[in-house]
């Protein structure tokens, strides 16, 4: 019999700087997640914590810090770029 499956998260962001650096549209977002899954009988909870900059809405440079409480290898920094046109 198979288990059941179930995950959750919380998000918070906040933005400030908005057109202070560089680009008059630029802003910044301070994140912090804290997720949860069960995949029926195998959990893991994630908690990230994040500065975005935006130098204009389309493009987004990230810089993360995830930690896993199931495996600390996986635990570390990501750096991201994001950009559409």
């Amino acid at each position: 019999v198979e288990e059941g499956r179930s995950g959750y998260y919380a998000q918070v962001a906040y933005h400030f700087l908005p057109g202070k650096l560089l680009f008059p549209n630029s802003t910044f977002t301070a994140t912090a997640r804290y997720g949860h899954i069960d995949l029926g009988g195998r959990e893991e909870t994630r908690s990230t914590v994040g500065l975005n900059f935006r130098p204009e809405e389309q493009t987004v440079i990230k810089l993360d810090y995830e930690i896993y409480d199931r495996d600390e290898d996986r635990s570390g920094l990501i750096l991201s770029l994001a950009s559409y046109f």
